[in-house]
């Protein structure tokens, strides 16, 4: 695919013929859209990261064509070819019902966004939200399928309601709204994390997986330990390590985290800074760190579960299969990764009929928070992942 990138581009910049040229104009286009759906399944880019692959071509190549495509930004070809490949596989992936929003809709989410950035009181301001919770589902709907949507999203929705930068909690009442309306039920990330993260220690533990060393929260442990797991029961999936899921830093230094988070995903995530032992947790969406509140990773991760289902975002390829076992587990939807679907049920095996010694396995290692404890010895090799996948 390079080899063709390279070739096109040194075409393109030296052919007289009008004919050569357009057709390899084309070759070009379509490599770059199938290099860029390397990394975005879904096309789920927009003006700065598609510019952000052109610079880096040009840098690389040192053809002016890639600078041109820059020029022309939003309006150029490329750009044109992936707002037409996104809506194609939104529409394919999705086939809701299309929602609009009318002129009046439209004139009303603008008064909402006017009234709360001119009201403090808060009772007021939840009052209003309740009442406006179809409106801004119908205008996030509209936004989804609109191939034409420069910003992305978030960043336009975080811009026309700035409330929610500093109030992420605010975003619940929509998760209700679109969870009861998907799937009957109100999925909790909290629980679900809470109930588990036990049982995925445990298998941590037989199975010699690195855990953070001095953590004292389980779920944070738990989340460390779910890639490997993911990882042994489905040796081919694209599932990576924490780290695009979740970056700490060890002093107050936020943008350095975040310039760490940019360069491995451009979906949502979390950072953390942590400061004597205590953590605040950010959801970092867009060009956004958005505080959450929360005390605790668990909490953290039910804020970012909010953003990606009120907003409809996609994950990144590298996280799909660990949000794929939590929406198992939290009975939302059949996992894709057959992997996937016989780890969760190890789990609830494990949480229907506890081995024996669960209860000392766990708290030998919850203590020693690594994997040099000795596993006692009359339960030694009684559930190893090779009795587990047979």
């Amino acid at each position: 695919m390079a080899v063709l990138v390279y070739y096109g581009s040194q075409i393109a910049n030296t052919t007289t013929d009008h004919f050569i040229l357009i057709k390899t104009e084309g070759i070009l286009l379509k490599t770059l859209c199938d290099l860029l759906h390397r990394v975005y399944p879904t096309y789920e880019v927009y003006t700065t990261g598609i510019n952000d692959l052109l610079i880096r071509m040009h840098t690389w190549l040192g053809f002016p064509i890639f600078n041109e495509m820059v020029e022309h930004a939003s309006h150029g070809r490329l750009h044109e070819i992936i707002k037409k490949r996104r809506l194609y596989l939104r529409n394919k992936t999705f086939p809701f019902k299309q929602f609009s929003c009318s002129p009046t809709d439209d004139q009303e989410l603008n008064r909402l966004a006017t009234s709360l950035r001119e009201t403090s009181n808060f009772t007021e301001i939840s009052t209003r939200l309740h009442d406006t919770v179809f409106l801004r589902r119908t205008w996030i709907q509209q936004m989804n399928n609109d191939p034409g949507l420069e910003r992305g999203v978030a960043t336009t929705f975080f811009h026309k309601f700035p409330i929610y930068n500093t109030r992420l909690d605010l975003l619940h009442r929509d998760y209700e709204v679109v969870m009861r309306d998907i799937y009957g039920h109100v999925p909790d990330v909290v629980a679900t994390l809470t109930l588990y993260a036990p049982t995925i220690i445990y298998y941590a533990f037989l199975n010699s997986i690195d855990l953070p060393d001095n953590e004292n929260d389980d779920c944070l442990k738990a989340l460390y330990i779910l890639p490997s797991l993911i990882k042994k029961f489905s040796p081919r999936c694209h599932q990576q390590t924490i780290e695009y899921l979740y970056i700490e830093t060890d002093n107050l230094n936020l943008n350095g985290a975040l310039v760490q988070r940019r360069s491995l995903t451009t979906c949502p995530s979390l950072v953390a800074t942590n400061c004597g032992g205590r953590r605040t947790f950010f959801v970092a969406v867009d060009d956004f760190a958005l505080h959450t509140a929360s005390t605790n990773i668990s909490q953290a991760m039910q804020r970012l579960f909010e953003v990606y289902y009120v907003l409809d975002l996609v994950y990144d390829a590298a996280m799909k299969d660990l949000f794929g076992l939590l929406e198992y587990l939290m009975n939302m939807k059949p996992a894709a990764n057959l992997g996937v679907i016989k780890l969760a049920a190890t789990l609830n095996d494990c949480l229907k009929n506890p081995p024996k010694n669960f209860s000392q396995i766990f708290s030998t290692f919850t203590a020693t928070s690594t994997t040099t404890a000795t596993i006692p010895a009359d339960i030694q090799g009684t559930c190893l992942f090779s009795n587990l996948l047979a």
